[in-house]
């Protein structure tokens, strides 16, 4: 089939040819930064081939690269041969150049892929220099006078990672603010509930290097991060989609649904801390804190679901959002159908698994998922996975895995326990949870949402 329109076609060859028959061009008035490329060759190999002149073996582009390959005792290279005169040479050993120069680059775009790494060796990038794209100090220079340079952290809340980092200043100071508001999600809860278990748990809390029950520094009770909700939200629903919480707990994923705007349903075992959750309600529409409709708690197990939240048109959710018991690492109650109470990790499986399809029956047919979990270990140390059965029961109802992402979180107590749980066991002292996003229908739907709308915690979206 002939061209449509014919194009200029510099006569040329590829061969491999030994390095010694190649010269840096004399007149190349670049200087690179040949340790960079050293670097790329060790950790990528060498890719593509260098273009020299036939004539006189110099090289027209690929000089610096042509210098790493012998710095690193490379023999032979691939080369591309051009036929051309000295003048021509000499254009294009320019252009090359100069392309380079008049290059841009997307910042948000070289950021994602940057942090996407599990390292940067081999990218010519320094730690630093990602951290400077995260949160720069100043608009760049070739930003135009008028349009103000924002961070990720600006745009997005958070830069959407799948690394969510809660020791970060501009994580911690959008936490703050939420906590300014109010919001106390250990009310309803007995303090102390991490290692307040029976004989064999608190056998394990000591194998683990945690303290036993009655400790006073080391007890607490886990609370949901009200920044995660928010991004979570944000994220994946618009405002007036109806969320649907079967492992409800504290307050926290309730209030701050509500007040972006989401129609908030949560299950909740215990009586008392459904009607804790209430009184939080209660305070925040006092304040005039919540200006749509209120979050609402149904007190029941969440295997019932499908007896406790009509399936409406009008009461279908577009959200499951959830953090379900960490099988017994923290013990909520005596009542025998509190999955924290499970006789064995299979035990908790098996409810964990009926609450989920239950709350799956109540979901639109286009819906989100977003599960947050952590690993535990059993009473013998080793790891039980919970992120990756709950992934396999969610993926056996149905849902399919669309992002997963490591929440960093504080060290906290973790750096006071480190170093004896280490010695006395070789354990890691866990600073991390896992936050699994799961979708079912249409996923290309979501390539037409618009921009997530990310405003101020204490005036949300214009409010006054």
């Amino acid at each position: 089939m002939p061209l449509q329109k014919a194009f200029p076609l510099v006569k040329q060859s590829y061969e491999l040819v030994g390095v010694d028959r190649l010269t840096p061009h004399p007149d190349n008035p670049r200087r690179g930064d040949v340790g960079v490329l050293v670097d790329s060759i060790e950790a990528n190999g060498f890719y593509g081939a260098v273009v020299a002149q036939l004539s006189t073996g110099y090289v027209l582009a690929g000089n610096h690269r042509l210098m790493a390959a012998r710095e690193h005792g490379l023999t032979v290279l691939p080369v591309v041969w051009v036929d051309v005169d000295d003048e021509a040479a000499l254009r294009i050993l320019l252009v090359d150049n100069r392309s380079n120069d008049l290059a841009d680059y997307d910042q948000d775009a070289l950021a994602v892929l940057l942090a996407g790494l599990e390292d940067l060796a081999g990218t010519g990038y320094a730690e630093h220099e990602l951290a400077a794209l995260l949160e720069p100090s100043e608009p760049p220079d070739s930003a135009p006078d008028d349009v103000p340079r924002q961070s990720l952290a600006e745009r997005f809340g958070v830069p959407p990672f799948t690394l969510l980092d809660a020791r970060r200043g501009y994580w911690r100071d959008r936490k703050a603010a939420w906590l300014s508001l109010g919001l106390r999600s250990e009310l309803g809860r007995s303090g102390g509930l991490t290692g307040s278990f029976d004989d064999a748990a608190r056998a394990k809390a000591a194998y683990n290097g945690q303290a036993p029950t009655g400790a006073s520094w080391e007890a607490g009770t886990s609370i949901f991060d009200p920044v995660l909700a928010e991004l979570l939200l944000r994220w994946y629903t618009a405002p007036g989609t109806a969320v649907l919480d079967p492992f409800a707990g504290g307050a926290v994923r309730g209030l701050v649904a509500a007040r972006l705007g989401r129609r908030y349903t949560g299950v909740e075992l215990r009586a008392e801390q459904v009607e804790a959750n209430g009184q939080a309600a209660v305070d925040w529409m006092g304040r005039g804190l919540l200006t749509a409709a209120a979050p609402q708690w149904i007190v029941g197990d969440a295997r019932d679901i499908r007896a406790l939240v009509p399936n409406t048109a009008s009461g279908t959710y577009g959200m499951l959002f959830t953090c379900p018991p960490y099988f017994d690492l923290e013990r909520y109650s005596d009542d025998p159908a509190d999955l924290s109470t499970a006789a064995s990790y299979e035990q908790f499986l098996d409810g964990y698994t009926d609450a989920l399809a239950a709350a799956t029956d109540r979901m639109t047919d286009n819906a989100f998922a977003a599960i947050v979990t952590g690993a535990v270990r059993d009473r013998h140390g080793y790891v039980l996975d919970l992120p990756a059965d709950t992934s396999r029961i969610m993926a056996g109802l149905g849902w399919r895995l669309y992002q997963d992402a490591v929440l960093a979180t504080p060290t906290g107590s973790a750096g006071l326990r480190a170093a004896s749980a280490f010695l006395k066991s070789r354990k890691l002292a866990r600073v991390h949870q896992m936050v699994a996003v799961y979708h079912r229908g249409d996923i290309g739907a979501v390539r037409s949402w618009p921009a997530p709308e990310v405003g101020e915690v204490l005036e949300l979206d214009g409010e006054d």
